[in-house]
């Protein structure tokens, strides 16, 4: 019996030895794993302090939801990031005190088995301002708010948009930090409004005075406000503002279904400067919840602007006046959503990807309501329901290389600057033609030294009678070498210009333009053509 089992235990080794031996054969040997990347560097401070427990992100640029990575400064102020994907990042740094900043390199990519090291985040010290808001008499004005503005650029005109805001206390009190360097306008409003309320021991009707937007230090007009220079560390005390009062009135009316001729029970308006397109301003909501369709906004002072109403899945804009008196019986129109249908086609026999196209419909006047977003199918078709009834301007946000927007069409008739009006309805398809030769310009930049400039701004300005087209423009960075190439450009004509020191976004404005073309390189780019310039970098100091 003893026997037996040994036998059967030395068959049953055997055939495992056997059933291993042929796994192993089976089985291909295993590829060493890809080591992945690393990103390695330290926070220092713009006088070269390292800075200790300063929170790094790193985050993917190129991946939407991707949840990123984060570390913190040791006591040296080195950070280093381990095992990380390989794809393309932006790094940020962030420290109480000091101006949250994003490293210069702006973003780069990784690649497996890459390891970065040596990046430097340099981080400034904090701007703060700080004041009290008041009245004429000097007593605090609470609750209201305070507001630092800097000046933006959009579609090519300069305006000033808030930044930052806070609240002040119950003694009037405000403070802003984690301001970076640079001019800035402030401004304080009053939270207090009784809109339709009539003040005590007033006849109905009276003139009433309500406190406005005052700029520091006691203006109600942004363009004769003391700008306020930050620096960095700066703590600038006493920054008081002293609210004024002004003639105010009010716009009244009903909200209307313009095909029904019904009230409107449930809308809200809004009524915005209208100088700036409805940028500049703080806004005057009122919202609409009654059958009769009725809204009375007060508070308002004598100017132009646009009364934004928003009901229905869909915006309508139009024009009010107020000529220093109320406004009464003012009929806001709220035009059904209309279903926009149309395609992207391509003029010729070329191959282009419709999927890798995405375009823009934005409201010529208003803030961003209404904005409807295209992108087509694969063969190029594309159905937009609940589009607002208004003039909207067409945007290009992406397209392949080999391609532009030649031209936009609604039935047979083409759409000068790309501006759609929906005003009246839909006329017909909405046909967006794309040119698949467009040309390309390639060169250089030298600043004033006649050396390289790498990391600087090239911009293609289109001439002056197709400024009003913004999708023309077009910008890239140089590379490590002052070298660029810019694709996708419509045929015509061009000035190639490069700034070492200009506003985001001023390169659109028309008059910054008429003042620097000179100085850049005019281009003739034909259907398919390759151009070149060479650029000489405009500087800083040529700038102010």
């Amino acid at each position: 019996m003893g026997n037996i089992d040994k036998m059967e235990r030395m068959v049953h080794g055997n055939r495992l030895a056997f059933f291993t031996v042929l796994f192993a054969q089976i089985l291909p040997a295993q590829a060493p794993q890809e080591k992945r990347p690393s990103v390695s560097g330290t926070v220092v401070s713009s006088s070269g302090e390292m800075l200790k427990k300063a929170q790094v992100t790193l985050r993917r640029t190129d991946v939407q939801g991707e949840a990123g990575y984060i570390a913190s400064t040791d006591a040296a102020g080195v950070f280093r990031f381990t095992d990380v994907d390989p794809g393309r990042y932006g790094i940020f740094g962030r420290k109480a005190g000091y101006v949250s900043k994003q490293f210069r390199g702006s973003t780069f990519t990784l690649i497996s088995g890459q390891e970065l090291t040596g990046v430097v985040i340099k981080m400034l010290p904090q701007g703060v301002i700080s004041g009290k808001v008041t009245d004429a008499d000097g007593d605090p004005v609470y609750p209201a708010m305070v507001q630092v503005l800097t000046p933006r650029y959009f579609r090519g005109k300069r305006q000033y948009q808030a930044v930052m805001g806070t609240a002040v206390n119950d003694l009037g009190e405000f403070r802003l930090a984690n301001l970076a360097p640079g001019p800035y306008l402030m401004s304080a409003m009053s939270q207090t409004r009784t809109p339709g309320l009539i003040r005590a021991g007033a006849p109905k009707g009276a003139p009433e005075e309500n406190y406005t937007p005052t700029y520091y230090p006691g203006g109600t007009d942004a363009a004769q406000a003391t700008p306020i220079v930050v620096t960095a560390g700066s703590n600038l005390r006493g920054m008081d503002i002293r609210l004024q009062k002004m003639r105010t009135y009010h716009v009244r009316g009903k909200v209307m279904d313009a095909v029904t001729n019904l009230p409107v029970r449930d809308a809200f308006l809004n009524l915005l400067p209208a100088e700036g397109g409805g940028f500049e301003g703080p806004p005057n909501g009122n919202a609409v919840r009654n059958a009769a369709g009725t809204f009375d906004i007060g508070g308002v002072p004598a100017g132009s602007y646009i009364l934004m109403i928003n009901s229905q899945n869909t915006a309508t804009q139009q024009l009010v006046d107020v000529p220093g008196e109320s406004v009464d019986d003012l009929i806001a129109l709220v035009k059904p959503a209309l279903q926009l249908s149309g395609s992207v086609t391509v003029d010729g026999n070329e191959t282009v990807d419709f999927r890798s196209m995405r375009f823009l419909l934005e409201p010529v006047m208003g803030r961003n309501s209404g904005m409807v977003h295209i992108q087509p199918k694969p063969d190029g078709t594309f159905d937009q329901p609940n589009v607002s009834a208004t003039k909207l301007r067409l945007q290009v946000l992406e397209l392949p290389d080999n391609a532009y927007l030649k031209s936009v069409r609604m039935g047979t008739k083409e759409l000068a600057g790309a501006v759609v009006d929906l005003s009246g309805g839909v006329a017909g398809p909405l046909e967006i033609v794309i040119g698949a030769k467009p040309g390309q310009i390639s060169g250089t930049v030298k600043d004033a030294r006649q050396e390289l400039a790498p990391n600087v701004n090239v911009i293609v300005a289109p001439d002056s009678s197709r400024r009003d087209q913004l999708h023309l423009f077009k910008q890239i960075m140089t590379d490590q070498n002052g070298s660029f190439t810019l694709k996708g450009i419509a045929p015509g004509e061009y000035t190639v210009l490069c700034w070492e020191n200009l506003e985001d976004g001023a390169w659109q404005d028309p008059a910054v333009l008429a003042k620097y073309e000179s100085k850049g390189i005019k281009v003739k780019v034909e259907e398919g053509g390759v151009e070149t310039a060479q650029v000489k970098m405009i500087s800083a100091e040529d700038t102010q």
